[in-house]
């Protein structure tokens, strides 16, 4: 600092090293962000604006190109003084040497130490922010828009709406937390690139075992009474009629050396149920293995429409059920056109009284668009031109009616179907139940036969029992008889006995 040089030299209040482009530059853009982080700080606090790339900018942005500026500072005092000793004729010597006695000398390193201070405050601060950031809704829901919308959109109306992302998709913990930064960092680049499949593949291949995050908060072990379940259906018919399907769904559940029943036995409590799918999306199932913890009996069921030898077949990794093998979308359901238009009736958000709705809807939802610009004028076009040629009157009385109509199956669109994405019900099947989907009926099936020659159950009452409709109060009167069997909707005969309901519904137009 200065050393060499006599004292009646000394003109600047530090050393003479930090007065050069490099550390002025430094200066200049470390005291730039800071006062434009300052300005976004206040703006977002104190006027109450809320939006995602202010975390960007703030959190994310900004404190690289500060992190910059501050190496600058001694950067260019580092060049300057190596430049100066490599001059023929200068008193710089090899090394630092720092005299307390000299002014300029205690105005850097005051300098030096009062800026450490407020660096290393801001900093503990910003990675604080940032942490939370990184972890809350927002970011992973809005700063990616394009390619999270359709997962954005359906997990803010969800059961789990009011917990962070990240306390599912990362859970607790520094491992999990570092994965996950390690895995985003491709991320960011396939987002930044366009280069990402679309749709987002499921299921995810590295989520956190159910264990480490769902049972936090659910306690496999509590046994669950039985649940009523009325789901709602409407027929296709000129009057919409209402068709409810009424359940008790036995939950059970259990705890270890107690008695299991229900659908919770195949949680990991008294039983360890293992299986292998066929391919990745596990809708095909090759192979599972159920072992009773208690009495040590295992038993193991093969496909036997899936042929594939046993070397193929246990080369693949086997998975252990947990949680999310059958609530495989507690956040992110896209509901099928049969099951949206449904709910929305029942709800009253799309008249019932509108002849033929019910039909119309669903053949509007189900149609394939390009781009939701185009899902709107289809979708309009659509409903318009059947009322006005089937029931023009509707059209000349009371025109608000199509309108209103016409409005509310393009919100159902809007918040089950996203185009850009290719997004449908269909790339996201539920597996809770078997209505539209094989659910649970990946491993209940004759096809799947055990080595001593047993099939899987496939009792309806094994997990619930059919509730009888009562008639004198209307369809909403609540009764809890037991229906002798279930009544399908139409004449069907006994076909529903011997054919899995997802085999003719699919949740589009093609069956009501």
């Amino acid at each position: 600092m200065n050393e060499g040089q006599p004292e009646a030299a000394v003109r600047h209040k530090f050393a003479d090293y930090f007065y050069n482009p490099v550390t002025l530059a430094g200066m200049i853009l470390s005291v730039l962000v800071l006062v434009v982080e300052a300005v976004l700080w206040a703006t977002e606090m104190f006027l109450g604006v809320e939006s995602p790339y202010f975390g960007l900018v703030l959190y994310l942005i900004l404190p690289p190109f500060f992190g910059l500026g501050i190496l600058l500072i001694p950067a260019g005092a580092w060049w300057t003084r190596r430049r100066l000793r490599r001059s023929p004729g200068t008193a710089v010597t090899k090394h630092i040497h720092i005299d307390f006695a000299n002014p300029v000398h205690r105005n850097t390193a005051f300098a030096f130490i009062l800026g450490g201070m407020v660096i290393l405050v801001m900093s503990a601060a910003g990675i604080y922010q940032t942490y939370h950031f990184t972890e809350s809704s927002t970011f992973c829901g809005e700063v990616c828009h394009k390619v999270m919308e359709p997962q954005f959109t359906v997990y803010k109306t969800s059961p789990h709406a009011s917990i962070n992302c990240a306390s599912c998709h990362i859970g607790a913990g520094a491992s999990y937390f570092a994965k996950s930064k390690i895995t985003g960092s491709y991320q960011i680049y396939a987002v930044l690139t366009d280069n990402y499949p679309k749709p987002i593949p499921a299921p995810i291949k590295n989520l956190r075992p159910a264990q480490e995050t769902c049972e936090q908060c659910h306690w496999p072990q509590h046994f669950y009474s039985p649940k009523e379940r009325t789901s709602p259906h409407f027929l296709s018919d000129e009057k919409n009629t209402p068709v409810p399907v009424r359940l008790m769904v036995n939950v059970g559940g259990g705890r270890v050396g107690k008695g299991q029943t229900g659908i919770h036995l195949h949680m990991n409590i008294n039983h360890v149920i293992e299986y292998i799918p066929y391919d990745d999306t596990r809708e095909a199932i090759a192979w599972v293995r159920a072992t009773d913890r208690i009495t040590g009996e295992i038993s193991e069921y093969r496909s036997k429409s899936l042929t594939i030898s046993d070397s193929e077949l246990f080369a693949r990794p086997a998975r252990r059920v947990d949680c999310i093998d059958c609530h495989n979308r507690p956040s992110h359901k896209f509901l099928s056109p049969q099951k949206i238009v449904n709910e929305a009736l029942e709800a009253g958000t799309l008249d019932r009284t509108l002849p033929y709705i019910k039909r119309e809807a669903v053949r509007a939802l189900d149609k394939s668009y390009a781009s939701r610009s185009e899902a709107m004028a289809g979708i309009a076009a659509a409903l318009h031109d059947f009322y006005s040629e089937q029931y023009p009157a509707i059209e000349q009385t009371n025109p608000r009616r199509i309108t209103d109509a016409i409005l509310a199956v393009q919100d159902m669109h809007n918040k089950s179907q996203f185009p850009e994405m290719r997004v449908r019900w269909k790339a996201y099947p539920d597996h809770i139940g078997h209505l539209e989907s094989p659910g649970c009926f990946r491993c209940h099936t004759d096809d799947m036969v055990s080595t001593k020659g047993k099939t899987m159950t496939r009792d309806c009452k094994t997990c619930h029992t059919f509730l009888k409709p009562e008639t004198s109060g209307g369809w909403q009167a609540r009764s809890y008889i037991e229906a002798p069997g279930f009544e399908h909707p139409g004449d069907v005969g006994d076909m529903w006995k011997e054919t899995a309901c997802h085999e003719c519904h699919q949740g589009g137009a093609e069956l009501y």
